[in-house]
């Protein structure tokens, strides 16, 4: 669980916002940005990777315990997997609920959310929830939907969700901001290319939100894949520490790359990136 107290940032959060995060020059080259340069800016991160993490049966009123999940791909629905989810106040899933966008997947991780004891639940589309991409992609195409006889938005399949899409929500002063455009992977959802077109968005982001929950993670937490290198993104890794500063980033995406990681510099930076995969054989994690 986290705990959280507003803080009174509402002058560092100007600031934060007249900085200018420019594209870098190795934005198409991650895994050379981070070994030869972005390394050695971090050189007390680090990374817990836990079995499982579930909650203590104690409860402390003053405390609002975020319960994380990402990656489930339709996995959690059947069975009784909700029953292992840990209780707690708020969920949050960093997206790919889904693997095939269809509408039964929708259907089902609603009816998921349906047995699930937390008071509000966010999540974020991830690459693979083609139809929530806003550009019209997949059967997200308004004349197409029409044509099918399906909702006018796909969102209104998960009711029992608030969906994110460069959009924020507030939840007992805790502002979280849903991001799920990641570097272009394949014919996949929300995918732009690296540099400026992923910066623009980023950019949408306000300064000093609590937790900024991202599909994608950032260079160098949580993105070294099973082939040996990083791919996480330059970009949204300079957002995050130089302008958006937020104090946490709950991310997905990279299987391989589930953990919790600390930049090591808490005190500077109030980041942790929190990078999970919920994989349906093995226990929750939460932060």
């Amino acid at each position: 669980s986290a705990s959280h107290e507003p803080s009174e940032d509402g002058a560092e959060g100007e600031e934060n916002e007249k900085v200018t995060v420019e594209v870098d020059v190795d934005t198409t080259y991650p895994d050379n940005a981070w070994e030869e340069r972005y390394k050695k800016e971090f050189p007390n991160a680090r990374v817990l990777k836990p079995k499982a993490l579930l909650a203590d049966s104690s409860r402390n009123k003053n405390i609002i315990r975020f319960v994380c999940m990402s990656d489930t791909h339709g996995r959690v629905e059947n069975g009784n997997f909700a029953a292992r989810v840990p209780d707690g106040d708020v969920l949050l899933h960093a997206g790919d609920f889904t693997m095939y966008s269809d509408i039964e997947e929708y259907i089902a991780f609603n009816k998921f959310l349906e047995k699930l004891p937390h008071k509000v639940k966010v999540a974020i589309p991830g690459n693979h929830e083609l139809d929530l991409d806003p550009r019209g992609l997949g059967r997200n195409h308004r004349k197409l939907r029409s044509y099918l006889g399906l909702p006018p938005e796909v969102k209104s399949l998960v009711p029992q969700a608030l969906i994110l899409v460069d959009d924020m929500v507030e939840i007992c002063g805790v502002k979280i901001y849903g991001l799920p455009w990641l570097p272009q992977y394949g014919l996949f959802g929300f995918g732009l290319s690296r540099g400026d077109q992923l910066l623009r968005r980023y950019n949408l982001c306000p300064a000093r939100v609590d937790i900024l929950l991202s599909h994608g993670p950032a260079l160098g937490f949580g993105d070294f894949i099973l082939r040996r290198k990083h791919v996480g993104c330059v970009e949204l890794l300079n957002s995050v520490t130089k302008r958006i500063k937020p104090k946490y980033v709950v991310s997905g995406h990279i299987h391989e790359g589930y953990g919790i990681y600390t930049d090591g510099d808490a005190d500077v930076h109030q980041l942790r990136h929190v990078h999970l995969q919920l994989q349906a054989r093995a226990g929750p994690r939460r932060v």
